[in-house]
């Protein structure tokens, strides 16, 4: 499994949309401007949502290649 399956499955979202997400934090964009003005490549994920891939309790990363962190 990868890193954008076992997003899309644990956050319940479709892989489209980890996909987008993943794709746009990896740029460097912020989460504001992707929830804001990248809705078609996100499939209309809102901030918190968003937020999630960013941010762990622990501060710990589950991807390290990525900087992704799991919720």
């Amino acid at each position: 499994m990868t890193a954008t399956e076992f997003i899309s499955k644990n956050l319940q979202i479709a892989l489209r949309q980890a996909e987008g997400t993943i794709t746009l934090l990896d740029e460097g964009c912020t989460i504001p401007f992707i929830a804001r003005y990248r809705k078609e490549r996100t499939g209309s994920l809102d901030e918190v949502q968003i937020e999630r891939y960013k941010k762990h309790p622990q501060g710990e990363p589950i991807f390290p290649e990525t900087g992704l962190f799991y919720f």
